[in-house]
């Protein structure tokens, strides 16, 4: 009886995986190509917390370096985007986005970060929030300050916040801006997913008010 082989991947020193038995060429690859898109992912993730930290020199750097190993890596280039987003760096982001292939740039992860690019565009010039509920509180029937302050509350991922204050708007004018409330707040819908408790309740709140 002869012995079954046993294959060991290891990273790092590490044994992350093994097998035993014979395997075809295209086994093996789908096997290790496993590991390599971990491990990519994980290096991704690591960057994006420097990002999300305010490091955002170490995370373009981290993220530059990954992008000359693997130069197909469209998750790589959607990563940079994202950083430069962070780190207000609009115009860098939206070339990074452009340059994405026609069917990357339809997913969702690509229209989710388009559409805070727009809205952190949107939000440029307008007054900080704190400004802005300053104001509110001298004219709390101005819906077009309320608008401004839900951007600004989606720019800084305060997303309760960003759909209270469009909720109000929509209670105040459904069609508010020739729906651009309503449009906005389904936006934040897809930022959060069609999952996020908030997007459910919402959802529901905006349902009974259009029916």
């Amino acid at each position: 009886m002869r012995n079954l082989p046993t294959v060991k991947l290891y990273i790092d020193g590490t044994v992350v995986d093994e097998f035993m038995g014979a395997k075809t060429e295209a086994e093996l690859r789908q096997f290790i190509d496993a590991h390599i898109e971990s491990e990519m992912n994980n290096k991704i993730k690591e960057a994006l917390h420097y990002s999300q930290s305010g490091d955002y020199q170490q995370a373009t750097d981290m993220l530059k370096t990954l992008n000359q190993e693997d130069p197909s890596n469209s998750d790589v280039y959607i990563a940079i985007a994202k950083v430069y987003l962070q780190s207000g760096d609009l115009d860098n982001c939206e070339a990074v986005l452009k340059s994405l292939p026609a069917n990357i740039q339809v997913t969702d992860k690509v229209k989710q970060l388009q559409d805070e690019l727009l809205l952190t565009k949107a939000t440029i010039d307008a007054p900080e929030v704190i400004e802005l509920l300053a104001q509110l509180e001298k004219t709390p029937n101005d819906q077009t300050l309320r608008l401004q302050l839900a951007n600004q509350y989606i720019v800084g991922h305060q997303y309760e916040q960003a759909l209270e204050a469009l909720m109000i708007i929509l209670q105040h004018d459904m069609n508010f801006q020739e729906g651009e409330a309503k449009n906005t707040m389904l936006k934040v819908f897809e930022l959060l997913g069609s999952q996020e408790p908030l997007t459910r309740s919402y959802r529901t709140k905006l349902a009974t008010l259009l029916y």
